[in-house]
């Protein structure tokens, strides 16, 4: 169930078109769910996945910041 709630918070985050709220469902809903997912069928490979995805986008914003990822979007 997990798994299905993480794809579709992905889904909806996606569609906003926002790169904060993209990153914000990502870290904070689609992540974590599937973590947990992950833990529960013990896939080791899929935890590495999410911690490294985390990271990357942790990165992302300490390198563009909040403010500059409104004007990403805009230059596309």
């Amino acid at each position: 169930m997990g798994s299905v709630n993480a794809n579709i918070a992905a889904t909806i985050g996606g569609y906003t078109c926002n790169a904060r709220k993209i990153r914000i469902v990502g870290m904070l809903i689609n992540l974590p769910l599937w973590i947990i997912y992950d833990i529960a069928v013990g896939s080791w490979a899929g935890i590495l996945d999410e911690i490294v995805s985390e990271a990357s986008m942790m990165i992302s914003i300490f390198r563009y910041g909040w403010k500059n990822m409104d004007s990403l979007e805009t230059e596309a």
